[in-house]
């Protein structure tokens, strides 16, 4: 029987995006554009600005913004 394996983040979800630059970290609300598990790289869209951004998942509510937009 093969095991369901559900994404941690799913396609829609709004979670908290960090951004780090040196030592300074900013969290930013982003929303889900792809599924993904953790560990995967998804993009996301950053709510306010509407920029598609690039993340790795940390977890179900996290996932670490890269430094480059995603392409379209």
């Amino acid at each position: 029987l093969p095991i369901y394996d559900p994404p941690a983040i799913r396609h829609g979800q709004t979670v908290q995006g960090i951004m780090r630059r040196g030592n300074v970290e900013l969290a930013v609300q982003v929303r889900a554009v792809e599924d993904g598990k953790a560990g995967e790289t998804i993009k996301v869209e950053n709510t306010d600005s509407h920029k598609l951004l690039r993340g790795k998942i940390l977890d179900e509510k996290t996932v670490l913004l890269g430094q480059e937009e995603a392409k379209q």
